[in-house]
This record gives C-alpha cells, sequence and structure tokens, in this order.
C-alpha cells in the first residue's frame, strides 16, 4: 500500500528530484515487502517438508506434553489456512503414565498481542473451537477475521471421551492477513509509473524486476547471437504459472524494459527537440 502510495504521490511533484526519491521509496517498500513474504513462506514450507527418517525417529523419541504449534499454509484477506501437527507424539504429564491417545483436535485463535497464546476459551472465529479427527484432516481454514491484523493460532487435542489432553498447545507467530502479495503487477505498475514521469533509472529498476521473472537471456556464442531476437526467450515455466492480469501487468513492464533499453542506446536529445514517444499503451486492450 506504501509503494503505491508513493507512486501516486510521484506524479504530483514537479521536480524530478522528488519524483525519483518517492519511486525509489516505493521501490524499496516493494523490495520489503517481498522479503517478509519469502521469510513467511520459507518458515512455512520448512515445517511441511517431509523429515528423514533421523528426524522422523528424533521426534519419536521427543515426546510433548501439549500439542506443538500448527504450521502456516496460506493466507487470505479475511482467513487463514493452517495444518495442524503430529499429534502422536504426545506423553502424559505424569512420568510412568500412559501416553494419551489424541483422537480429535480443535484449533483456537486470538488476535495476536499481549504475549499471550490463544486459550481454550478463543473460538469466536468461525472453524474455531470445532474437532476435527485427527486421522484424516491435513488442513483447517479460519475465517471471519479482520483484514490486515496479527493472529495467533493454537492447537488442543482430544481424547476418546472428549476429554481435553493436558492443556491447550504452543501459539504460532503473529500471521497477518491479507492477500499474497501481487508482486509483478506492483513492479510493473511502479514501472510504468517511473516511465511516464521520465525517470529512466526508477523504470529500468523496477520493469528489471519483471523481465528477470519473465525472460532467460542466454549468453551469445557469436556476435550475431547477442540480438535479443536470438538471446532472450520467454520463460514457459513463468508464463504458464501466471494468471492473464499477471501477464498483462508483465507486458507492460516489457515494453518499459524495452523503452530502457532502447534509451540506453539513444544520442542525446537537443535542446528543444521534442520527446520520444512512449511505447507503453494507455489503454490495457491495446497491450
Amino acid at each position: 500500500e506504501r509503494a503505491i502510495v508513493y507512486a501516486q504521490m510521484a506524479a504530483l511533484r514537479p521536480e524530478l528530484s522528488d519524483r525519483e526519491e518517492l519511486l525509489e521509496r516505493a521501490g524499496a517498500c516493494l523490495l520489503e515487502a517481498e522479503a517478509a513474504e519469502r521469510s513467511l513462506m520459507a518458515a512455512a514450507m520448512q515445517k511441511r517438508r517431509a523429515p528423514g527418517a533421523e528426524e522422523t525417529e528424533a521426534a519419536t523419541r521427543k515426546r510433548v506434553v501439549v500439542p506443538d504449534a500448527p504450521a502456516f499454509l496460506s493466507r487470505a484477506r479475511t482467513e487463514v489456512t493452517i495444518a495442524p501437527p503430529s499429534l502422536s507424539n504426545l506423553k502424559h504429564a505424569i512420568p510412568g503414565q500412559p501416553a494419551p491417545v489424541a483422537v480429535t483436535f480443535a484449533v483456537l485463535a486470538k488476535e495476536y498481542g499481549g504475549g499471550l497464546e490463544p486459550g481454550e476459551d478463543c473460538v469466536d472465529y468461525p472453524n474455531a473451537g470445532v474437532e476435527f479427527p485427527v486421522s484424516d484432516t491435513t488442513r483447517v481454514t479460519i475465517g471471519g477475521l479482520t483484514p490486515n491484523e496479527s493472529y495467533n493460532f493454537a492447537v488442543v487435542a482430544y481424547d476418546a471421551n472428549g476429554e481435553v489432553i493436558h492443556n491447550q498447545g504452543r501459539g504460532t507467530d503473529a500471521i497477518v492477513t491479507c492477500h499474497p502479495l501481487p508482486s509483478t503487477p506492483l513492479w510493473s505498475m511502479l514501472a510504468v509509473a517511473a516511465s511516464r514521469l521520465g525517470c529512466g533509472v526508477a523504470a529500468k529498476r523496477a520493469s528489471g524486476v519483471v523481465h528477470a521473472r519473465f525472460v532467460s537471456t542466454a549468453q551469445p556464442r557469436e556476435l550475431c547471437e547477442a540480438h535479443p531476437m536470438s538471446s532472450q526467450r520467454l520463460r514457459r515455466d513463468a508464463v504458464a504459472d501466471a494468471s492473464f492480469p499477471t501477464m498483462r501487468a508483465a507486458a507492460r513492464a516489457l515494453l518499459v524494459a524495452a523503452e530502457s533499453a532502447t534509451a540506453s542506446r539513444r544520442p542525446e536529445r537537443g535542446v528543444g527537440d521534442p520527446p520520444p514517444l512512449a511505447s507503453v499503451p494507455e489503454i490495457h486492450d491495446h497491450v
């Protein structure tokens, strides 16, 4: 959101240096948001990866009294999807007593803050507090959340009699409710805005991010192969995974990238000469 605001503010500044500074801030915001997104997803994938034989044996030996924190899977504007932890490694709180067997579990949810983890009364959201069978439940989506708020989640396990096994489990770190970052459309927006405002450095930087995601460049062996028509190809895997709006945004950014490359080879414009026409169409259909 800050990146969009900075880009809009840049259009209102008469001085080129002010516009470039605001667009630079917008790019920094996108880099920061992407880093946070990668960190969150990396932590989720680390928890979801299949354990090896040694890790499985270690997990079997490591018994816990209360469930571990659930694993984050995905999030949207008003919901978060999590995976329950393993409930087969619970042990009795009293040494020497047989280990309890979890038959069902429920997810607890609360707004993050105060240093407190979700308690057994944190069941105010859809699917929170609902009992799910341990055997065939791999994910639970908690809905009804407030956009752009932080929440944490925990799991409570129940035995065959419906009794809580010891206490609720450990809570997750804070998870903010929001849509996945539309990274490519945002970089494209920034590239187009910079191009139209005459900020060549910002336009080249923003369009270069999209160019690297969707275009592969081969190292030429001959001089003739150095031409972009021969050395550059669309990445088929990136195109196949992209939605139509994302590809439309990418196309606009690639036009800015081509415009930036052309500008770097264009001779200096004489005083009083009209500026060259921008290659990025105003109308989406023209893209």
